[in-house]
Parts: structure tokens; C-alpha cells; sequence
């Protein structure tokens, strides 16, 4: 027979093990569980949303940065054909691409002096900021401090040869037909833009080469050009065979 002292502590443990509060217990014990696991999934889940929106915000970042690149360098194409209009309305030509005494048009003094830019100094390196200012350069920061020219003005309708010499004469505003279409100014690998020459440059690097090769460097593969008239637009590599863009005489 069991003593009355261990039936009421056995009766005690029994109505402790089914009170609510045990059973409550219990079923926190188990929720933590559940929770803990749970917690885990969830995670993973956000890592997993992070690394999408991580690739989307670097895409995006990235886009808008060659966006602000653009933007500088229609800016300072814009600059470049607003002073050579200036200069055009003074001298009655545009500036001409090369300089009767050699060299070309980031060199010559008086157009310098219409972009509010210091005359070329040829006791400084040739590509030093001073010599040749940022107003002449791509907006592109990758190609902004390159060795070699990065904006090209459109020597096939700025001067022609005369007869068999290398004197070089420089057009005449009333001389251009498609003012508002035809590229004067656009974003080079080369101090020139021509015709003939505008694919001599490949991308993504777009190095240097002679003869006047267009870069590409815009979002959608464009290149970025001013007119004679001033308004600045993109091109894609199909419209820059359109020799009406280029030629006065045409």
C-alpha cells in the first residue's frame, strides 16, 4: 500500500505534467523549434533577395554612370559648336581642322580663346590639362586623361586640299546645306572624324587609331556628335554611313 505522502506527491507530478501551464510550456518549447527552423528558411530567402537586388542595383549604378558620362560629353560637344559658331559669326569659317602652320584645331590659340580656355603651350606635355582642358575631351571618365585625342571635329567638311598642296581652306558658314544634320564635332579616338575613317576604332577599349574613327561609347553602342548647328544626337553605327552627315558638297 502505497503511504499517503508519495500518493499526494505522485498525484502532484501527474496534475503538474496535465496542468495548462506544462502543456503551454510544451507548446512553446515546440513553436521555439519550429521557429528556429523556420528562421533559417527565411535567411536564405533574404540572402537570396539581396544577391538579386545587389545585381540589379550594379546594373543600374552602372547604367546611370554611362548615362552622366554621356551627359558630360554632349555637354562638351555642345560647348565645342557654340564657340565655333562664335568664332564662324567673327572670322566668317568655321575652324578649320588643321593649322597652316601644323597641327590642329585644340592648338589654335583663337579658337582656344572662345571656349575660355589658355593659349597652347608647347613648352607642356601636349596632353596635359592645360594644353588640352577637359571642354576637349570625352565626358567618359575611362578615356577622359587617354594620350590621345577624344573628341574629333569632321575634317571632311571644315577644309579641303587645294589642288596638289596640303593647304588646308576652312568652309564657309553659307557653305553647309544640312547645318542642324551634319556632324561637326563628335566623340573620337583621334583629334578628326571622317568618313572613310570613322570604323578604323573597335570597342570596348576603343584605342587609338589615325584617320578619324568614331567610339561608340554611348549606351545602345551610339556615338554621341554635335551639328553645325548646335543640336547634339546620337548615332548608331548604320546612320553614321549616311554621307549627307558629312559631306557639304553632297
Amino acid at each position: 500500500m502505497i503511504p499517503h505522502s508519495q500518493r499526494v506527491f505522485v498525484c502532484r507530478r501527474r496534475s503538474e505534467a496535465e496542468s495548462p501551464a506544462r502543456a503551454s510550456c510544451e507548446a512553446r518549447r515546440a513553436a521555439a523549434r519550429f521557429s528556429a527552423a523556420f528562421t533559417l528558411i527565411e535567411l536564405l530567402c533574404v540572402i537570396a533577395i539581396i544577391g538579386v537586388l545587389a545585381a540589379i542595383v550594379i546594373a543600374t549604378v552602372g547604367t546611370v554612370r554611362q548615362r552622366a558620362y554621356a551627359a558630360r560629353t554632349a555637354s562638351n560637344l555642345r560647348q565645342l559648336q557654340m564657340a565655333n559658331i562664335a568664332y564662324a559669326l567673327e572670322h566668317g569659317t568655321y575652324v578649320p581642322c588643321y593649322l597652316n602652320e601644323g597641327g590642329n584645331w585644340p592648338k589654335n590659340n583663337t579658337f582656344r580663346s572662345y571656349l575660355g580656355v589658355n593659349p597652347y603651350d608647347s613648352a607642356l606635355d601636349d596632353y596635359s590639362i592645360e594644353n588640352y582642358p577637359l571642354i576637349m575631351r570625352t565626358g567618359f571618365a575611362k578615356w577622359m586623361d587617354k594620350k590621345y585625342r577624344t573628341v574629333g571635329l569632321n575634317a571632311v567638311a571644315n577644309q579641303h586640299e587645294s589642288g596638289n598642296t596640303a593647304v588646308k581652306k576652312p568652309i564657309p558658314m553659307s557653305a553647309i546645306p544640312r547645318p542642324s544634320k551634319m556632324i561637326c564635332f563628335a566623340d573620337s579616338c583621334d583629334y578628326q572624324v571622317t568618313y572613310t575613317g570613322r570604323d578604323n576604332s573597335t570597342g570596348p577599349e576603343w584605342p587609338y587609331k589615325g584617320g578619324g574613327p568614331l567610339a561608340y561609347r554611348a549606351p545602345g553602342e551610339k556615338v554621341i556628335v554635335v551639328s553645325f548647328a548646335g543640336n547634339v544626337f546620337y548615332l548608331t553605327k548604320a546612320e553614321t554611313t549616311d554621307r549627307q552627315r558629312w559631306y557639304y558638297n553632297e
